[in-house]
């Protein structure tokens, strides 16, 4: 990569003779910002880690241009992840509009960070400890909306859960005083096999 300087010190890089102007703070290159008629020295560039950095924005001039420079592969994190299988998504309270993805098994709902669904959002009725959850059967492939213990029980669509309910999409919860909405993924005909 060769770059050169114009009048106002602007940079001016060319690689496969393609001209474009460079952002020092950004590394970005502008293709389409026109470099004719600008005086400035050329430099070689031998820095590959710098060429590395360099990301291109706009149209190349030419034909047989590189569309990009960055080619890094993209790191897969399916390995290590559960599938999702819904969303809890706070309707009304503190962190609405704020959604939150679920996987197979029991899924704990608490302020602490040990639980699954984290709503530290300020509502302080709601545990710390996760004394509430949302379960997903692979096998039966169907959601059940848990109480582990909270002595002040959860609602869903407006009834309190002592133990544990049926859940469908679109049911209304409340733990503590987070209204939520639960979103279902997966169901009979559409699981993860």
């Amino acid at each position: 990569m060769v770059k050169t300087t114009d009048e106002g010190g602007e940079i001016i890089s060319k690689k496969a003779g393609i001209e474009g102007y460079r952002d020092e703070k950004t590394g970005l290159i502008d293709w389409n910002k026109p470099t004719e008629g600008r005086a400035g020295t050329a430099q070689d560039e031998d820095d590959q880690a710098e060429a590395e950095k360099t990301i291109l924005i706009g149209k190349p001039k030419k034909k047989n241009a590189p569309k990009s420079v960055v080619e890094e592969p993209v790191e897969d994190l399916t390995s290590d992840t559960d599938p999702c299988v819904g969303w809890l998504v706070v309707w009304d309270g503190p962190g609405k509009g704020t959604s939150h993805a679920l996987q197979p098994g029991l899924n704990k709902v608490g302020r602490g960070v040990d639980c699954d669904v984290v709503l530290n959002f300020g509502d302080t009725t709601i545990s710390n400890d996760g004394l509430v959850g949302i379960g997903y059967d692979p096998r039966r492939q169907n959601f059940a909306f848990v109480n582990l213990g909270s002595k002040n029980p959860p609602d869903r669509n407006d009834e309190a859960v002592w133990t544990q309910s049926e859940l469908n999409d679109s049911d209304k919860l409340l733990i503590g005083d987070t209204t939520l909405i639960f979103v279902e993924f997966c169901n009979k005909e559409r699981n993860w096999g």
